[in-house]
């Protein structure tokens, strides 16, 4: 992949930019994720515009300020610093997988005359607090999946040097230092979100996992049906709702893929992207 080091006063983030015109699709990955899993995608994508990729503050080669936490704001920041670095400030689609998905809300509610369209790939919802609350009343998926545990965890591994972990993406401190301020931010959400209810006119796209491939992976993991499905169809109500952000928005269906879609079924990812630039043209 085309990779490079973009300097944006505060830090330095690792971008891939691929293909040309406009407009320039802009990835926003899932949390703690690669650019490199997106490979695929990226290349058919550029044979036809600009797409631009980058690792958010703390993964990969990207370096992380740890006196700031990171919030959502801050998660915005850098990437409009960074786009403007780049001289794109206008023409943008943006497409976000899980947490990346709810950072490209916030960046579209902020920067809403620079948007043309939001591709959401099984987004993370604004009102992330909601399933923590959930979570709390379902004993088993509580055990298995709680949150305190799942952060304490990466702290372990945050602790530890390059040289303990070892070499590669997944095995760097910096990652799980940044893993950590992020969830953080997720189920904070209460107190700071981005508000629901609709706020674009261009078109969206809400891509949505298969809720029964879900569920069988809970059910497989220990975790009684009655909880998995109230748990999941929690999920697929509050990741559905994210179509009324726009007056012109459109759920997806993936149908026998898992919250991974992008990985699942990348051609579905890239056609929704295609439908999406071919809807701007058209308005255009």
């Amino acid at each position: 992949m085309c990779k490079k080091l973009v300097d944006i006063g505060s830090k330095t983030l690792e971008v891939c930019i691929k293909g040309a015109g406009e407009p320039v699709i802009v990835i926003e990955t899932g949390m703690g994720c690669s650019m490199a899993e997106w490979s695929h995608i990226i290349d058919e994508l550029s044979k036809t515009t600009t797409v631009l990729t980058y690792h958010r503050a703390g993964y990969g080669r990207s370096t992380i300020d740890f006196t700031v936490e990171r919030t959502f704001s801050n998660i915005t920041d850098d990437l409009n610093i960074l786009l403007e670095k780049e001289g794109i400030s206008e023409n943008i689609v943006l497409v976000g997988h899980s947490f990346g998905g709810l950072c490209i809300q916030h960046y579209a509610k902020k920067y809403s005359d620079r948007v043309k369209s939001l591709v959401m790939i099984d987004a993370s919802p604004s009102e992330y607090f909601k399933l923590e609350d959930l979570k709390g009343q379902l004993a088993v998926i509580n055990e298995k999946y709680n949150t305190k545990k799942m952060i304490d965890q990466w702290d372990s591994l945050a602790l530890k040097s390059q040289e303990e972990l070892g070499e590669g993406f997944f095995f760097n401190p910096n990652l799980y230092k940044s893993l950590i301020s992020e969830f953080k931010s997720l189920v904070d959400s209460r107190n700071v979100h981005c508000t629901p209810g609709r706020f674009l006119s261009t078109p969206i796209k809400v891509l949505v996992r298969d809720d029964k491939v879900e569920i069988n992976k809970l059910v497989s993991n220990g975790v009684p049906k009655e909880e998995a499905e109230k748990f999941e169809n929690r999920i697929q109500q509050l990741i559905e709702e994210q179509v009324y952000l726009s007056d012109n928005g459109e759920i997806i269906k993936a149908n026998n893929c898992g919250h991974n879609i992008f990985k699942d079924n990348p051609e579905l990812v890239i056609s929704s992207v295609e439908n999406v630039l071919k809807e701007i043209s058209i308005d255009n």
